[in-house]
């Protein structure tokens, strides 16, 4: 997912340079069930391990998708210290990063659809699979867009590409998922992968702009819903502290 060039936003994404402050942030985008899903005897699951910076940033959707599917992981968190060194040898010069049984797997949301798969995150229904694609995209766009105005140096730029976002940009949005939504999740009345990956966005946007997310009862209901499954429930009931309050 994009990012601004030279923004705090983008070097948590990317690494690209060391940020000056995330203040702006807070602490703040098949079993088809809520319930965390269990290998069989007979499976072995694949040994992960979650590359990021020691902040929540982009990584933590990631995190709630493998909590909800009950995948047990590994994490290698590190400061923008250390990003310069660790840079080169990652593929495409950025994180998060998927080790599978030692094997990169890359981009955000590559990495968010190949752990609900593994979860059991996944619609029998193709077309449910693409709404909730559909849906997980255009929350990713509306990520980097939010990075890029809450870092933005220029004072009078940053407060018109705000009001933009948030009286124009999302309210668009929201609107239409709010007019389309008739069951308790995005598709469906059981969870998939881009449930969760909204559920974490929407959760972080309202308590950034808790007056924004409250216009749609449906979304905050889908929230809600995500914050029960029991996976992001056990997860969330321990959370890990960060070094990076992004």
């Amino acid at each position: 997912m994009p990012t601004a060039p030279g923004t705090a936003a983008a070097a948590a994404a990317e690494g690209r340079s060391p940020p000056q402050s995330f203040s702006h942030m807070g602490s703040v985008c098949s079993s088809r069930s809520s319930a965390p899903v269990e290998a069989s005897p007979t499976t072995k699951m694949p040994s992960l391990k979650l590359v990021y910076f020691d902040g929540k940033g982009r990584g933590e959707p990631i995190r709630w998708i493998l909590a909800a599917g009950g995948q047990a992981f590994e994490q290698e968190k590190f400061g923008f210290e250390e990003w310069p060194a660790k840079k080169p040898t990652t593929p495409y010069g950025s994180v998060p990063l998927l080790e599978v049984n030692g094997k990169p797997l890359c981009q955000t949301l590559a990495i968010a659809r190949y752990a609900g798969t593994i979860g059991g995150l996944v619609s029998t229904d193709p077309f449910k699979n693409a709404l909730g694609d559909e849906a997980a995209d255009t929350m990713a766009e509306l990520c980097s867009t939010f990075f890029s105005t809450m870092f933005e140096k220029d004072a009078e730029k940053k407060a018109a590409d705000e009001k933009k976002l948030f009286e124009e940009t999302m309210p668009k949005i929201f609107g239409l998922w709010e007019s389309r939504m008739s069951t308790k999740f995005f598709t469906d009345d059981k969870p998939i992968w881009q449930d969760v990956f909204l559920g974490h966005w929407l959760s972080r946007f309202a308590e950034i702009n808790p007056q924004l997310i409250a216009k749609y009862p449906k979304l905050t209901a889908l929230k809600d819903a995500v914050l029960q499954i029991d996976g992001v429930k056990k997860y969330l009931a321990n959370p890990p502290t960060y070094s990076i309050p992004l």
